[in-house]
């Protein structure tokens, strides 16, 4: 959880005043309203190049705190189920760059975690960063 933590706080450090535009895109994306196709395709390109930044920055995080890839995910489904938040639909912009080096045309939702039961030990853990979650929710929509 601590090392999650440290990745999280990094990405959010690195990115500064240009997690409010996250954040603002994230509100955005989630919210109600049907964006017309030129206001989502702007939306997505401005994202996008946000993703690409974010994502150079998550990766060092990543290195300095020893997590792969896999086991980064894993712990992060674990951290937002203890807390209480699945996410079952948002913009996974890791989906779509895994699907470019792959060659893949298919573009899916983010990926579903089938997680069983929260064991109380991971809510125990995560409890002490619960004010921070909020923070970290529009890393977590774009599959950060």
């Amino acid at each position: 959880m601590d090392r999650f933590a440290r990745v999280q706080a990094r990405v959010r450090q690195q990115l500064g005043t240009r997690m409010d535009e996250i954040e603002k895109q994230h509100a955005s994306l989630k919210s109600n309203e049907t964006p017309s196709p030129a206001e989502a395709l702007s939306a997505v390109k401005e994202v996008f190049g946000l993703f690409v930044d974010a994502r150079r920055y998550q990766v060092e995080a990543l290195n300095e705190q020893k997590f792969s890839q896999s086991e980064y995910d894993w712990v992060r489904a674990r951290v937002y189920s203890a807390a209480g938040m699945q996410f079952s639909s948002g913009f996974d912009f890791r989906k779509l760059e895994e699907m470019a080096r792959s060659g893949q045309s298919q573009v899916g939702a983010t990926p579903n975690f089938d997680l069983p039961d929260v064991p109380e030990r991971n809510r125990t853990l995560v409890k002490p960063h619960m004010a921070k979650m909020d923070e970290w929710l529009p890393l977590a929509f774009f599959g950060l």
